[in-house]
């Protein structure tokens, strides 16, 4: 087949169309391909995500275990204590989602987690 690239046989009512009309496409072509991107990469994350919340669940389950025992460190338990006094781990660790993984990473167009230093308060 013949690539064609003359405008006026390939699309000739793209013509017809103002500047602001084509612009106004071009943007919302940008916005599709910006979207499917967006979901082709959530998808290859669910596994990670199925991981993630599998180890938080875990995590949780283990420290409520052991301070029910009476074995968890009390630095940790005061950590994960409500203000009022309810140990509540899954307050603190929350499950995730694919979104809740992804906006930092299409924010910089990395493939890693953003990572933040936290600060120590004087």
């Amino acid at each position: 087949m013949a690539d064609i690239t003359d405008i006026s046989k390939l699309r000739p009512d793209l013509l017809e169309k103002s500047d602001k009309e084509l612009e106004r496409m071009l943007t919302e072509i940008q916005m599709a391909q910006e979207h499917r991107r967006y979901e082709a990469r959530k998808a290859e994350v669910a596994s990670q995500v199925q991981k993630i919340n599998a180890a938080i669940e875990a995590f949780n389950s283990s420290v409520s275990t052991l301070n029910e025992a009476g074995f968890l460190n009390p630095s940790i338990k005061d950590a994960l204590t409500t203000e009022k006094g309810v140990f509540s781990p899954h307050l603190k660790h929350k499950q995730v989602d694919a979104d809740r993984v992804l906006v930092p990473m299409m924010a910089d167009g990395d493939d890693k987690p953003k990572r933040t230093r936290r600060k120590r308060s004087v």
